[in-house]
């Protein structure tokens, strides 16, 4: 017998808060750490940072756009596949991402230790900055950390990724496509997907 809708989502919230919330939190909090150690072990100072920083945050950035990329051309070609094989490319493209958000959050506080620098009033102008462009193009629901229902690690979810402006896969693909095919730049609008 299922349970009804409002239990069902007592009980949907409350493993959430208690249980994935903090596990998500340990996750990214261990690999935070591992990759700071690993990457900045040997320099002293904060000035000295910028540099590996920069690498991790674009190394980050670029692998979760591919891997967000490659996600929706690979879901059709995993369709058809035994459930085994589907679920082993789910774990890995969800390891990925979450890793490679990771490493780009690494070098994206990094990168903040050293330009802004720690002073309180660098960091409020970056925070009243960074909250007034979220506010102003609407984005401020990413911020939240904890989801209110857990989606599960399946292929429709994980190779199904969201696209903030509504726009379909094809358009995206089209315009990237005539973007990097154009030998003349200035005649090619950029489209964000």
């Amino acid at each position: 017998m299922p349970l009804p809708v409002p239990v069902q989502s007592v009980l949907d919230l409350s493993f959430s808060l208690l249980f994935v919330g903090p596990l998500t939190v340990l996750f990214w909090r261990g690999t935070f750490n591992t990759v700071s150690n690993l990457a900045f072990v040997d320099l002293p100072t904060f000035s000295s940072r910028w540099y590996p920083a920069l690498v991790l945050y674009l190394t980050g950035l670029l692998v979760k756009i591919s891997v967000d990329l490659f996600k929706q051309s690979l879901r059709p070609i995993l369709a058809t596949h035994c459930t085994v094989i589907q679920g082993f490319s789910s774990l890995i493209f969800l390891y990925l991402d979450a890793t490679f958000g990771v490493v780009m959050w690494v070098g994206g506080f990094n990168l903040l230790h050293v330009f802004p620098s720690l002073y309180w009033f660098s960091l409020t102008g970056v925070l009243f900055l960074s909250t007034s462009i979220l506010m102003f193009i609407q984005a401020f629901h990413c911020t939240g950390g904890t989801p209110l229902s857990i989606c599960t690690d399946e292929l429709k979810n994980v190779f199904t990724t969201s696209s903030y402006f509504g726009t379909p896969l094809s358009i995206c693909t089209d315009e990237l496509k005539n973007v990097f095919t154009t030998s003349s730049y200035f005649g090619t609008p950029l489209s964000i997907c």
